[in-house]
């Protein structure tokens, strides 16, 4: 087994542990600790320049720093809220993620998994990732067949059409500020991740 492979499995093993705590736990300390020990590790496998590259499509040389660098931080965010999503509203454990498998050395690597859905049927999950310098990064993710980038490019093509920058990270700011902001609680914040604390003062 990989060291990349090795990680995937530990950052599984902790979601399982921390998914699985009774949702009155679900704090702000549970919080930080998804951040420091799962959504953290996990966003640190993006390659999200990529990711945003394949959202806007031919209008992805139009956006320059420093609202660029703006635009990949909000959709970051917003794969993190994905994360903390799933913890929150789903029975997570080895029967709803199951048939993990790991293929990094073929010519088109992915890593792959079968997931249950709230309704009970399962569907595929997918990754596609890129191995660049001996590093392996996810550029996509794919369920059920249909790739985020494809089911999400409207969204993105809808302000980027209109060169409408700030109009677009306003939109992604809002939706991460409003679910991030059920984990304000007053006392030490000092280890709070970012983007929870930008979600309570806004």
């Amino acid at each position: 087994m990989g060291p990349t492979e090795a990680e995937f499995n530990r950052l599984w093993n902790k979601t399982l542990e921390l998914a699985l705590v009774s949702s009155v736990t679900k704090d702000l300390a549970w919080a930080t600790q998804i951040e420091r020990d799962v959504a953290g590790p996990f966003l640190a496998f993006w390659a999200l320049d990529d990711l945003l590259s394949l959202l806007l499509g031919t209008h992805n040389e139009a956006l320059k720093e420093p609202l660029r660098s703006q635009v990949v931080n909000a959709l970051g965010v917003t794969l993190t809220r994905y994360v903390f999503e799933v913890l929150l509203d789903y029975d997570v454990n080895q029967k709803t993620i199951k048939d993990l498998e790991m293929h990094l050395t073929q010519e088109a690597p992915s890593i792959n998994a079968k997931v249950k859905g709230p309704l009970g049927v399962t569907v595929a999950l997918r990754y596609i990732v890129l191995i660049r310098d001996d590093q392996v990064f996810i550029r996509d993710m794919e369920v059920a067949s249909i790739r985020y980038s494809n089911w999400k490019k409207s969204f993105y093509h809808k302000h980027a059409k209109k060169g409408d920058w700030l109009g677009l990270i306003l939109a992604l700011n809002e939706k991460n500020h409003r679910f991030f902001s059920q984990f304000c609680e007053d006392g030490d914040t000092t280890m709070t991740p970012s983007y929870i604390k930008t979600a309570c003062v806004n």
